[in-house]
């Protein structure tokens, strides 16, 4: 049984857990605080390990930028406001989505979004409505450059389940669901490949470096003497992907003064492997 001390020093420990995961800031000090706390609450087992891990991956949702794990434009799943619902059934049928944006003429003017459970009512229904304008809910829009984090918050008070994202002139750059941001917490725990724990810079020798592409853009630059510049990323991976102005493919490469950054590993809607060869240092 728990004295009433050990629940004390439980509570002081997630008080301060709270103040530093919500706090403004998330400099290299704070993340260094943070994981020094998880580890003493690890060990004192007021947390288990898998819990501990989504704390982590909570860290790094606060660096990283809604445009960063969207569904890029060209990959998403709509529907013309014109069509009908044998059209949009089969459309649910084949991609086994939850949800369809709705668009009129192009995808930069999303009108609405319907939802699989609205349109299951009407599976085998002789009286159905002549196209999906009827089922539509309201679309979220969200900017590019938002937060993860603040995302998170703003899934969980207006629940939309799923988000637009824009870009600075209003034009369509993706999509989210509150899904893809959960596996950002939780995925790495229940996937096969467990990142958790595992380094963000690691010397591979002959000067390559496997990086992290969650790592900051100020660790890195701290870490490695560059200057990167500011711009609607936080992230390492964020600012390659806005550099190429696209979610680059395995294999290719970008040069940034002198550095050679080679994509390891990439899916639809981020950079999950990145190594990187800096410049030869020049003998003095």
């Amino acid at each position: 049984m728990e004295s009433n001390d050990d629940n004390q020093d439980s509570i002081s420990y997630l008080k301060r857990l709270w103040a530093l995961l919500t706090g403004e800031k998330s400099s290299r000090d704070t993340k260094e605080e943070i994981e020094k706390i998880l580890d003493e609450v690890e060990e004192k087992g007021i947390i288990d390990e898998d819990q501990g891990d989504m704390i982590h991956n909570i860290i790094v949702l606060k660096d990283t930028m809604v445009h960063e794990i969207m569904v890029p434009k060209i990959d998403m799943v709509a529907l013309e406001a014109s069509s009908s619902l044998d059209d949009l059934i089969e459309v649910f049928s084949r991609e086994g989505c939850s949800r369809i944006p709705i668009y009129e003429e192009n995808l930069d003017n999303i009108i609405g979004v319907v939802h699989a459970k609205d349109v299951l009512k009407y599976w085998n229904v002789k009286d159905r409505p002549k196209d999906v304008r009827a089922l539509m809910h309201p679309p979220y829009f969200v900017p590019e450059g938002k937060k993860l984090i603040d995302l998170l918050k703003e899934f969980r008070e207006k629940r939309p389940k799923m988000a637009i994202v824009i870009d600075e002139y209003g034009n369509v750059d993706g999509l989210l669901t509150i899904g893809d941001v959960v596996e950002e917490i939780i995925g790495d725990i229940v996937g096969e490949d467990d990142a958790a724990g595992e380094e963000e810079i690691v010397e591979e020798g002959d000067g390559v470096y496997a990086v992290d592409p969650r790592l900051s853009i100020d660790e890195f630059s701290e870490e490695f003497g560059v200057e990167i510049p500011e711009g609607n990323y936080d992230t390492i991976g964020g600012f390659i992907t806005c550099r190429m102005e696209r979610i680059p493919e395995s294999g290719e490469t970008m040069e940034y003064e002198g550095f050679l950054f080679e994509i390891a590993d990439a899916d639809k809607k981020r950079i999950s492997k990145l190594i990187v060869r800096p410049p030869a240092r020049k003998e003095s």
